[in-house]
């Protein structure tokens, strides 16, 4: 039996047992990844059901950990199959993946999700895949070539959810860009050439051209969280200043309130204000006019310069941190998850960064970016090398570390800390 074979199998089970109670899916699941990935229930590499000791108490939490002899290598939660996913749901699966220092879980339920747990990031700004119970689908191949015995890597898994995340933000964005007025020049194109562009405009008079999404008037019973609607608000973002820039602005002001009324209603306040600070953070400089204590709030307001200030306008400037990981990994460096990237600052020769206290218990990459050399220069930090006592945390947020780097030293000097990162460089990559 193929791969193609066996996941379709999976999908006739599925359907099969779609109004099933947890007890059973529970069996059928253990049966799946003994019978479809190759695990061993007497072997114990499938445990059910562990017992984790929480204080005094002693309660039972996940459903499936696939183990590879003592190393526990990821979570399986499993809902019923007529559900759909829920934010108890994903909730549950990163306690437990916090509870046990896991990153990589699967939710079970209408459909399969996978989720990369980055311990920089909140539980609301997790990635994850997801993938539908249809036969011959090729994320469901992919699903059973990944997670079969032997062959699982968190390397792959990550490349897995990136990918789709990709494809997602790149639809979000065409969805956002396609309208009646994009349609109309592209007519005009066409015809122009052929018949000229006056006798368009009196053609084009006599016909309305709309865009309207199929199916936009039918009610929707399952209201989930929009995995990319954030990269979708982005886009929007960088219409609005793209727009600005035509004018001959030099800046814009936009209002996190203005982004949900005039276009994104249904959004939740984090993914507008999440939006808004990764535009200021990797694409354009900004400055905060008004933001509440908690950061997250309709009244957030930022305004974004553009004029000779962009950030990411050419690889010759800056480049984003997307940018420099994909050049690290062309370059035969495998970034993992656990990284920082830092630009020069435009004023001030140094690189500054907050990265999280919890990567140094985990091995480190630590990317510079001197957009004036045109050079990334980047580090592996092996876990564990060093402590918190080694490093200078910020007073007001002592999770993260407050890095000072000096750009013209060798030694790369943290002046805070007086660490050097030099001790760590890998590579030199010129852009």
């Amino acid at each position: 039996m193929n791969t193609t074979e066996r996941w379709n199998k999976i999908v006739e089970h599925f359907n099969k047992h779609f109004n099933d109670k947890e007890e059973v899916i529970q069996n059928l699941w253990e049966n799946i990844f003994i019978e479809f990935f190759g695990y061993s229930m007497f072997g114990e590499e499938i445990e059910r059901h562990r017992n984790i000791r929480i204080g005094s108490t002693e309660r039972v939490i996940t459903d499936i950990i696939i183990k590879d002899g003592d190393s526990d290598l990821f979570i399986v939660e499993l809902k019923q199959h007529n559900l759909s996913r829920s934010s108890a749901m994903e909730l549950q699966l990163m306690s437990y993946l916090k509870q046990l220092r896991l990153d990589t879980g699967i939710l079970v339920c209408n459909k399969i999700y996978v989720y990369d747990y980055d311990y920089s990031k909140g539980d609301d700004e997790q990635d994850y895949a997801v993938i539908e119970f249809k036969a011959d689908n090729p994320n469901g191949v992919q699903f059973i070539e990944m997670f079969s015995k032997g062959a699982f890597k968190k390397s792959a898994v990550e490349e897995f959810i990136r990918s789709q995340n990709k494809s997602l933000e790149k639809i979000a964005c065409i969805k956002n860009e396609l309208t009646s007025e994009l349609v109309i020049d592209l007519l005009k194109t066409h015809f122009a050439d052929k018949y000229g562009a006056t006798e368009f405009d009196k053609v084009i008079e006599h016909f309305n051209i709309t865009i309207t999404p199929k199916y936009a008037s039918t009610a929707r019973t399952v209201v989930e969280r929009k995995p990319n609607q954030t990269e979708e608000i982005r886009c929007w973002i960088r219409k609005i200043i793209n727009e600005a820039k035509v004018r001959g602005d030099e800046y814009v002001d936009i209002i996190a309130e203005d982004i949900k009324r005039n276009k994104f209603n249904d959004a939740e306040t984090v993914q507008v204000c999440n939006a808004m600070n990764s535009i200021m953070k990797n694409e354009y400089r900004g400055e905060i006019l008004n933001q509440p204590p908690s950061g997250l709030s309709t009244t957030l307001k930022i305004r974004y310069y553009f004029k000779g200030e962009c950030f990411v306008s050419d690889m010759s400037n800056k480049i984003s941190s997307s940018e420099a990981i994909r050049l690290c990994r062309d370059n035969g460096l495998d970034i993992s998850k656990n990284k920082t990237f830092a630009s020069r600052n435009k004023t001030s020769p140094k690189f500054w960064a907050n990265p999280s206290v919890n990567f140094l218990q985990r091995d480190w990459w630590l990317i510079l970016n001197d957009f004036r050399q045109n050079t990334l220069f980047v580090f592996m930090i092996p876990a564990n090398t060093l402590t918190k006592s080694h490093v200078l945390v910020r007073s007001d947020k002592p999770h993260l570390i407050d890095l000072t780097i000096n750009c013209d030293d060798n030694s790369f000097e943290d002046s805070r800390s007086k660490i050097k990162f030099a001790t760590w460089f890998v590579k030199k990559i010129e852009y």
